[in-house]
C-alpha cells in the first residue's frame, strides 16, 4: 500500500497560513515594534545620560533598603566592577530590556490571573496554554 497518497499536506498548509498572517498582520506588528523600540530607546538613553557612579549609588541604596546592607554593598561592588570592565553600556541595555519584558509580562499576567480566578473555564484554558508554553526540563535532572 502506498502511503504517499494519504499524506496530509501539513507543510504547505502551514506555509500558506504563515504567508496570510504575515501579509495581513505586518502593519500591526510593525506598529507595535516601532512603539516598543521608541520606548526602549528613550529609557536606554535616559539611563545612559546619568553618570554611572550616580546610578550605581542609587541602585545600591535601593538594594540596601529593599534587602540588606550586604545586598546593597554587593550591588555597588558588582556594578562598580561592570563599570570598571567597560561593560556599562551593554549592562544598561540589558537592564532596560529586562524591565520592559517584566512590564509586558505583568501587564498580560495580572489580567489573565484575575480572569482565571473569576471563571473556571478560562482558568482551565489559561493553565493549558501556560503549561504548553513552559520550557521542558532536561531528562538528566
Amino acid at each position: 500500500m502506498d502511503f504517499e497518497q494519504f499524506r496530509i499536506p501539513l507543510g504547505s498548509s502551514l506555509e500558506a497560513l504563515i504567508n496570510i498572517l504575515s501579509d495581513h498582520l505586518a502593519p500591526l506588528t510593525k506598529a507595535i515594534s516601532a512603539v516598543l523600540e521608541t520606548a526602549i530607546d528613550a529609557i536606554d538613553s535616559g539611563l545612559m545620560h546619568l553618570p554611572p557612579w550616580a546610578l550605581i549609588l542609587a541602585l545600591g541604596l535601593v538594594a540596601w533598603r529593599l534587602g540588606s546592607r550586604r545586598i546593597g554593598l554587593f550591588t555597588v561592588l558588582g556594578l562598580g566592577l561592570i563599570w570598571n570592565l567597560g561593560l556599562w553600556d551593554p549592562t544598561i541595555a540589558t537592564i532596560t530590556l529586562v524591565l520592559f519584558a517584566t512590564a509586558i509580562a505583568t501587564c498580560l499576567g495580572v489580567p489573565l490571573g484575575i480572569l482565571a480566578a473569576m471563571h473556571k473555564g478560562w482558568a482551565r484554558l489559561i493553565m493549558r496554554c501556560s503549561i504548553s508554553c513552559r520550557p521542558c526540563r532536561p531528562s538528566s535532572i
